[in-house]
């Protein structure tokens, strides 16, 4: 769901107005949200009532995904990257499982019962500007509005590397999380042995 603070500039002109602003933006800020302007929002939306989904099989063909790139399946479904050349990555959320798509406008898709083995991409707070699987490496190419940030979950055996390197880097189990205080993209790749 998108988040859009409006108010008037005369919210400032009073102490406990200017108090509540903060408690809106101190709340906004703690989400995780894709910070973007409206004029980039505007075209995803556009997108929702475009796009076509089809089902032939086991796979799913969607089409027209130019700005969206985020598509919402069961969380009892997985990706299998293995047959899905167009998947990025994909978040467990509130019952949902999130798809991330490659900057194609047409994929082609597989779902699972089962968990991948495979690295992937679980979020970041930027766009996806490059994508590129090859064997045991996935190249991704991100940029923000603000400081980036991006979590990878890997496989075993694998590692990740940020160029530039990251700030602060922090890892639970298997997902790693990249973030910078004031860099805006970096590219990742995940490799595996």
């Amino acid at each position: 769901k998108p988040i859009d603070i409006y108010y008037h500039l005369y919210s400032g002109s009073k102490r406990a107005s200017l108090n509540a602003l903060h408690t809106v933006y101190d709340w906004a800020i703690a989400q995780e949200v894709l910070p973007i302007y409206t004029s980039a929002y505007i075209p995803k939306v556009m997108d929702y009532y475009a796009v076509s989904m089809a089902h032939e099989g086991q796979s799913w063909l969607v089409r027209g995904t130019r700005s969206l790139k985020t598509l919402r399946i069961p969380d009892t479904r997985y990706p299998d990257y293995a047959r899905s050349p167009g998947i990025v990555g994909d978040k467990a959320h509130n019952q949902s499982r999130y798809l991330h798509l490659d900057t194609s406008e047409q994929q082609r898709f597989y779902l699972s019962k089962k968990e991948s083995p495979k690295s992937h991409l679980v979020d970041a707070n930027g766009i996806l500007k490059s994508f590129r699987r090859s064997g045991q490496s996935t190249e991704l190419s991100l940029a923000a509005e603000v400081p980036l940030s991006v979590k990878v979950k890997l496989a075993k055996g694998c590692d990740a590397k940020a160029l530039p390197p990251a700030d602060d880097i922090e890892r639970q189990g298997a997902i790693l999380s990249l973030s910078y205080r004031t860099r805006k993209d970096a590219n990742v790749t995940l490799s595996c042995d």
